[in-house]
């Protein structure tokens, strides 16, 4: 009974520090990587590498601003290399314990070279399908599943809506 009992408990301050890490003064620390393959009209297809490090305040309860600098190459296809930078911010929603929806929101800045041509642009995505699991107190992992860009690079404009194309798996240190 007395196992019963401190597993009960042990599960319950699980829970509550959980539920208290994403209070107004938390930092964190963190990244994703993602693989991304997209198929377009007829036999066109490319596939690309992206990792991108983070670092953020919670600047109120369940709100979090920070930065981001991020790599991605082209694997397959037209050859790419991008540098993308800015500001992020997202806002987080209890689904179930240890679960949460947070749509985020990110500008950026963007520059590389795309088939041999250096450019440079501006771009805006929203992850409107991301979700974080806190698995402990100080550590969660994200998934981001649906988000839509928009890219202003070189002189093209780009508008998407990616659902699971993008897929990109992080994960965060609070502390």
């Amino acid at each position: 009974m007395k196992r019963i009992l401190l597993l009960v408990l042990a599960m319950l301050a699980t829970s509550i520090a959980t539920l208290s890490a994403q209070e107004k003064g938390d930092r964190f620390w963190g990244g994703q990587i993602g693989i991304q393959v997209h198929t377009q009209t007829g036999d066109t297809s490319h596939a690309n590498f992206n990792i991108a490090p983070e670092a953020g305040y919670f600047v109120a309860k369940n709100f979090r601003i920070g930065g981001f600098l991020s790599y991605s190459s082209t694997l397959k296809g037209e050859r790419t290399n991008l540098f993308t930078f800015g500001p992020r911010m997202a806002y987080y929603v209890r689904l179930v314990d240890h679960l949460y929806l947070a749509p985020e929101l990110s500008f950026y800045g963007a520059f590389g070279a795309v088939a041999g041509q250096s450019s440079a642009g501006v771009g805006l995505d929203v992850d409107l399908l991301s979700l974080e699991y806190r698995f402990s107190q100080r550590m969660g992992l994200s998934l981001k599943l649906l988000e839509a860009q928009y890219l202003y690079f070189g002189d093209k404009h780009q508008l998407g809506l990616n659902i699971l194309a993008t897929t990109q798996i992080g994960f965060r240190c609070y502390f």
